[in-house]
């Protein structure tokens, strides 16, 4: 597949937004044990700018989700920068056993594989990468942690950990905070926080806004986060 042809898809993703409606999990690099309901569409849209130290660096992340039903839902992602589209993923999410997200008791627990498509010339192939989910109700506080492995397109290991503590989502404006550790193969691990408020303008839209931070020798990373999701 080319770079253009992705492009083509992901743009193609985005100009479906505009003719239904979606619910992917913005502004978190987490997401939830749960999935879009059997033939509902989902899709999120977003703009971030990162600096690290004097760098600095701009993207417009853009993910499509389509139910299956089964409890499973197939996800299609990537992210428009200056020069290329990068992070291309295609993967498969699913609900191992059904809890709090989908209205019964316990831990809900799920998992998100996939594969990951070159589209630049530092790539050396094919990537992939799994990742296990757990959500909760917390008293009025939900919790999603997640763990995860990557083996990227420059075919070097990855993991990560991370948890997010936000408000239910009956509440038309509801806050998160996210702390996520991410290690990458013959680097030092990089560890970072978020606060983040999303809106419920009305059904089936969502707008957001967030602020990630470095922790401890992570503290260069600095990032902002405007986005919107609709579902239908």
């Amino acid at each position: 597949m080319t770079e253009s042809s992705v492009m083509r898809i992901i743009a193609a993703c985005g100009l479906l937004a505009w003719a239904s409606q979606c619910r992917a999990y913005r502004p978190y690099d987490s997401t939830d044990a749960d999935v879009a309901d059997d033939k509902e569409v989902e899709i999120e849209m977003g703009w971030r700018r990162t600096e690290v130290g004097s760098d600095d660096e701009s993207g417009l992340p853009m993910v499509f989700n389509l139910g299956i039903g089964h409890d499973r839902e197939l996800n299609l992602e990537g992210e428009f920068t200056q020069s290329s589209v990068v992070d291309v993923r295609l993967a498969l999410k699913q609900v191992h056993r059904r809890g709090a997200l989908q209205g019964e008791t316990g831990v809900s627990v799920g998992s998100e594989c996939g594969v990951f498509i070159p589209t630049t010339g530092d790539d050396h192939g094919a990537g992939a990468e799994c990742t296990l989910l757990a959500s909760q109700a917390v008293s009025m506080l939900i919790l999603h942690a997640h763990a995860g492995v990557k083996f990227n397109t420059q075919h070097r290991w990855e993991n990560s950990i991370g948890a997010i503590l936000e408000g239910p989502s009956t509440w038309q404006l509801k806050p998160g905070l996210e702390v996520l550790r991410e290690a990458a193969e013959g680097e030092d691990a990089d560890l970072s926080m978020l606060a983040g408020i999303t809106w419920k303008a009305a059904e089936g839209w969502d707008f957001d806004v967030a602020y990630r931070h470095g922790l401890g020798s992570s503290s260069e990373i600095r990032e902002w986060r405007i986005g919107l999701t609709w579902s239908h």
